[in-house]
């Protein structure tokens, strides 16, 4: 027998043990985790969708559309937006644009910032002052 099935047999056994103590429909609920993916119906390796492509055609000549400012420039300088290209200019526009209702949504009234463990470090050193006293106390 094979190397590969003995140990694929000690696996499956060894997760029906595991499944039947923690009460998994008789041990098979972990057993189909080893199950082959191509017998449930699909591939976990190539999505439904790999071979679609949602971005619009580049020219020819090399050149893509900025969704933005409808502007054709060269491939190598656009960026990919969701769906589409966009150059430069429109992404640092945006960017600032979003940043900019970003900082007026958020309102520092409720921020809460150094609330963590502030009793630590007061903790620490009034135990270490206490634990100088006594040692002073005792070498006297």
């Amino acid at each position: 027998m094979d190397r590969d099935k003995i140990a694929a047999g000690v696996a499956k056994a060894t997760l029906e043990v595991a499944g039947r103590m923690v009460g998994l429909e008789g041990g098979r609920g972990l057993v189909r985790l080893l199950d082959e993916p191509r017998s449930r119906g699909w591939d976990p390796v190539v999505p439904a969708d790999l071979h679609s492509n949602p971005l619009p055609a580049v020219a020819d000549d090399g050149t893509a559309e900025c969704w933005q400012c409808k502007a054709r420039l060269p491939f190598d300088q656009l960026d990919i937006a969701r769906n589409s290209y966009s150059c430069r200019p429109c992404m640092l526009r945006t960017a600032k644009l979003l940043a900019s209702h970003d900082a007026e949504a958020v309102d520092v009234e409720q921020v809460k910032i150094g609330r963590g463990r502030w009793w630590f470090w007061p903790l620490l050193v009034t135990t270490i002052l206490v634990l100088s006293v006594v040692v002073i106390v005792l070498r006297a």
